[in-house]
């Protein structure tokens, strides 16, 4: 029998080794945690990599656009504008509200305060294909079939009050276009219940809606068939009410504003009836007060029509004396003379004094005037034949750096360009538009436009030439754009001392001292500088630069060089796998690829303040067709960057375009491509870029050798006849 001594000594000994279990089971467990913790970290981290590797960094999320401890999330990041009138709109032409939603950190990083959309209402749908232009066509959302959200086109109501709401977070506001001048002419697909709601089919529609105008008088142009509809009754009482429902629909799903196309389609209160109307039309006044009403800040504008009449080819002189009382009424109007002073800029390269728009000649102050360097009814007659990339910039900085009007930017389908209008990588009504809206030079001069908001603007040529212009913004920035060499600029300023980095795609440095601003200005290209002050970080931003004006390339290989603004860090990611790189690195590939493969760069940048943006660029591979004759072409480096080439036959007999020709592609390292598919008796070439030719005008065109490079030389005989490579 155990005594007490040994009863507490063998107790003790329990508890040492309970304590002892406990103590080594926690370490352990401890331990364990601690490499379980460690391995789930690695997982993770192997697991990101990976992800990183094969499908590039995740975007997609809110989240990723989050920076902590900022209570004004948008204007800290995207410094946009609460007016749309002060800043800058994007034309989402023809795409989905998902896609825009979808890309909205990108339209917000892009400088754009406000996205346009085309027409929500119903439309007709001819036989279920969302091919943009094909058997489903553009056009159909501009015959409205009802006054209701949605069409096949674009999206449903619930997805038009997701894009507002989403667009809210980034300070985007949401406009859409609307069709109020005419429905559908099959008459079949217009809704019974819009019928019934005007009190049948002639009082929806004008009686001579029915029929297509023949003269360019007023009444005809409000009262008869001008467009691809019926001219909508828009006097009738119960069409407004029909019409009211619809915008005040729009508004409470989110939407900021409104675009009225053909608004002059729609007579005034104070015309036409000397003219033969029923009576005063009363539309715009009832149609803007209820809109002012739900909305007081809603941003409107009208879209004024060509003042060429399309039967007779005689401008009314009406048309244009009544645009300032749209105007009033409205609020906003587009610029009717806009689309000619663009050409100007554009196919004559002068950027002279003399040729700035004047904003008197539209009957209103510029302040009520929407402008554009081109709209989709350009674009479809025909400027995506000659207008480039670079040519369009010009003409945008030039309209956007001022503080005039509010200017749109109209986004191209993807892939349109001077060869393929259309069929482009992607022809499908929907997708996103060409990535050149968020162009390095683009992105420039829309923050450039935010940060001058109220600032005053003095324009004029340095030195009386005609191929560079200055704008002068208060004492806050200057933008430069040059159409031609290398200028030695050498001005007054009102800019504080100091250098001034170059906020657009090519490295210039400027010094601001003694009042004056010096330094040298790149050829075809754009400047920007200015001082920003208050609490804004740098915007960073990615690209590619260095191929032609659209997403095809048919040469063995393609270099394009990768651009990078206000980055710490920038990667792209191609074949899988992602690398670092700095502005102005050049990649070529393309060898390996099949025909009609496309291959997609995707470009990721990382700011100072932890801000990421992306962009993804395809490239497809495409091969020539076997009667192509393809040349090429080695610029100058004093040449501009735009290349016309022009060719003729049979001694000048047969002539195969007008002056200056057909654009090149750009294909990088002042290299230029074109196909040429026309036939002809000794087809002679010469090659241009608007200023400077060759051969010159004295002489007569080169021999066509189908693969020459063309190189300027002393005498034309002398061209070497050599390949690409």
């Amino acid at each position: 029998m155990l005594n007490d001594k040994m009863t507490k000594n063998i107790l003790m000994v329990m508890v040492i080794v309970v304590v002892v279990t406990i103590c080594a089971t926690i370490i352990i467990k401890s331990l364990n945690n601690d490499n379980n913790s460690q391995a789930s970290n690695n997982k993770i981290a192997e697991e990101e990599i990976n992800y990183e590797e094969k499908y590039g960094v995740d975007l997609s999320k809110e989240e990723e656009y989050e920076i902590k401890g900022k209570a004004d999330m948008t204007k800290y990041k995207y410094g946009l504008l609460d007016d749309i009138e002060d800043g800058v709109i994007l034309y989402a032409w023809c795409w989905s509200f998902k896609t825009i939603e979808e890309n909205l950190a990108e339209i917000a990083t892009a400088g754009y305060s406000a996205v346009l959309t085309s027409p929500v209402t119903e439309c007709i749908n001819t036989d279920n294909s969302m091919k943009l232009f094909g058997k489903g066509k553009w056009d159909n959302h501009l015959q409205v079939t009802d006054y209701k959200i949605g069409n096949y086109q674009l999206g449903t109501k619930e997805e038009l009050e997701s894009l507002c709401k989403s667009a809210e977070k980034y300070g985007i506001k949401i406009m859409v276009d609307v069709i109020a001048n005419q429905v559908t002419d099959k008459k079949e697909k217009i809704s019974q219940s819009l019928i019934d709601a005007a009190g049948g089919i002639n009082s929806l529609i004008h009686i001579s809606g029915f029929s297509r105008a023949t003269s360019n008088t007023r009444l005809a142009k409000t009262y008869f068939k001008n467009g691809l509809g019926f001219d909508v009754n828009t006097e009738n009482p119960a069409v407004q009410k029909c019409l009211i429902e619809f915008l005040k629909e729009c508004i409470d799903c989110g939407v900021d504003g409104f675009k009225f196309s053909a608004a002059d389609n729609i007579a005034l209160p104070t015309e036409l009836v000397e003219e033969g109307a029923i009576y005063p039309n009363d539309f715009w006044p009832n149609i803007i007060s209820a809109i002012k009403t739900e909305k007081e800040d809603a941003f409107i504008f009208g879209e004024m029509t060509a003042l060429s009449d399309s039967v007779h080819n005689t401008i009314n002189p009406k048309d244009y004396e009544i645009r300032g009382q749209y105007a009033d009424i409205i609020g906003h109007v587009s610029a009717p003379n806009n689309s000619n002073i663009v050409k100007a800029w554009i196919n004559d390269q002068r950027i002279g004094e003399e040729n700035m728009y004047d904003f008197s000649k539209d009957g209103t102050t510029p302040d009520k005037l929407v402008t554009f360097v081109e709209d989709y009814h350009t674009y479809i007659a025909g400027n995506y034949k000659s207008y480039s990339n670079n040519q369009i910039k010009v003409a945008w900085a030039v309209m956007a750096a001022r503080g005039k009007t509010t200017p749109v930017f109209f986004s191209r389908p993807q892939g349109g360009g001077a060869k393929n209008n259309w069929y482009g990588s992607v022809n499908q009504v929907g997708a996103k538009g060409d990535s050149f809206y968020v162009d390095t030079d683009i992105v420039a001069i829309n923050k450039f436009r935010n940060a001058m908001v109220g600032e005053d603007e003095v324009i004029y040529n340095p030195d009386d030439t005609i191929n560079v212009i200055v704008i002068e913004r208060g004492d806050k920035g200057v933008a430069i754009i040059n159409a031609s060499s290398d200028y030695h600029i050498d001005i007054p300023t009102k800019l504080s001392e100091g250098l001034y980095q170059n906020q657009a795609e090519v490295n210039a440095i400027l010094d601001s001292r003694d009042g004056r601003l010096t330094g040298v200005i790149p050829a075809d290209s754009i400047v920007v500088i200015y001082d920003e002050k208050g609490d804004k970080m740098n915007i960073p931003m990615v690209s590619v630069t260095g191929y032609g004006n659209d997403s095809n390339f048919y040469t063995d290989d393609l270099t394009v060089t990768l651009q990078a603004i206000n980055t710490t860090e920038s990667t792209f990611s191609f074949g899988g796998k992602s690398y670092k790189y700095e502005k102005g690195k050049k990649i070529t590939f393309g060898k390996n690829m099949d025909y009609d493969e496309t291959a997609y760069i995707t470009l990721t940048g990382k700011s100072q303040e932890g801000m990421i943006v992306k962009q993804t660029f395809p490239f497809t591979k495409k091969q020539r067709d076997e009667n192509e004759q393809v040349v090429f072409f080695q610029k100058p480096d004093n040449w501009n960057k735009t290349i016309y080439i022009y060719f003729y036959a049979d001694g000048g007999q047969t002539k195969f375009m007008e002056w200056p020709g057909f654009l090149m592609d750009d294909i990088g390292n002042g290299m230029y491509t074109y196909s040429i598919t026309q036939k002809g008796e000794n087809i002679l070439v010469i090659f241009s870029d608007g200023k400077n030719q060759y051969p010159d005008t004295m002489s007569s065109g080169m021999n066509l050798e189908a693969g020459r490079t063309y190189k300027v030389t002393d005498t034309y005989s002398t061209i070497e006849d050599e390949g690409t490579d």
